[in-house]
């Protein structure tokens, strides 16, 4: 392996697992391969060569049984009735912002995924991943006086937890998402809809603004109609950084996490064909 970047010249790799029964390698088309075989825990051990030097790291795995679950796809969640327990396969397509989570897509939708920072540590962008979660609306309000619902909030999946992880860094699909809108299309939205798993392909320009109360970001069009991203500081939106005052697509959707009104949320930003995506949790 060499890495002129990091000062890596002419390392073999090789790895090994004490019990192979449980997990081994194998070399296919000319790529080291790491299966899984049966039950139980093993220790894998990672050893470099330089010719002089031999640096090894031990770590131990377990595999455990496949547990048969009821998957749906993220368009039927979205449908089901709040509190129901859900199981999703999908992609980690980006990072939410100011909450624990990410966005899982598939073929069907989009929707916001709420965990533990223990859970996302196990996870990066663009893994393969099965959860388990409650399927519910958060952020939704009330009239003080009539008890009338007054806005539908974020319909999200929360308390979820990783059944499985397939790694990997894969693409997220696109086919769900939608065009033909405007930014000014998501101005003052009515806050009795659900809005938020409702993704459009959109051009604006990216605002950046600091005082000496806040920074934060918006999304502007030509005929200056602007609407704010959410986040508590504009450092959460590190992302956008390189692209303030320029024109860009945009994956935008929008969020309602605390039933006042729809702000907007971006999935990725693409520049002359590079997709930028939104990794506010995954740095």
């Amino acid at each position: 392996m060499t890495n002129e970047k990091l000062l890596i010249n002419n390392v073999k790799l090789e790895y090994s697992s004490s019990d192979e029964d449980v997990a081994y390698f194998e070399e296919v088309n000319g790529k080291v391969i790491f299966r899984t075989k049966n039950i139980g825990k093993t220790k894998i051990t990672i050893k470099g060569i330089d010719g002089v030097n031999i640096f090894s790291e031990v770590i131990e795995i377990e595999v455990k049984e496949k547990r048969e679950v009821n998957l749906i796809t993220i368009a039927d969640a979205i449908t089901k009735p709040d509190d129901q327990k859900v199981y999703l396969e999908g992609i980690v397509g980006a990072s939410l912002v100011n909450k624990t989570g990410f966005y899982l897509i598939d073929e069907t939708g989009v929707i916001a995924v709420e965990t533990t920072s223990d859970e996302l540590s196990k996870i990066k962008l663009g893994n393969k991943v099965v959860i388990e979660g409650i399927k519910t609306h958060v952020g939704k309000t009330y009239d003080k006086n009539t008890n009338e619902l007054t806005a539908v909030g974020q319909i999200v999946v929360k308390e979820a937890v990783l059944v499985v992880n397939e790694g990997g860094a894969h693409e997220y699909s696109t086919t769900s998402f939608k065009i033909g809108k405007t930014l000014k299309d998501f101005l003052n939205l009515n806050k009795l809809e659900d809005h938020s798993t409702e993704v459009y392909l959109i051009t604006a320009k990216v605002i950046y603004e600091e005082t000496n109360f806040y920074t934060r970001y918006s999304l502007e069009d030509n005929d200056q109609n602007r609407i704010s991203v959410y986040s508590s500081s504009g450092k959460q939106l590190s992302f956008l950084d390189n692209y303030r005052d320029v024109e860009v697509e945009i994956e935008f959707t929008v969020v309602n996490w605390n039933g006042k009104n729809y702000v907007g949320s971006i999935i990725a930003i693409v520049v002359e064909g590079e997709k930028i995506v939104n990794n506010s949790n995954f740095k």
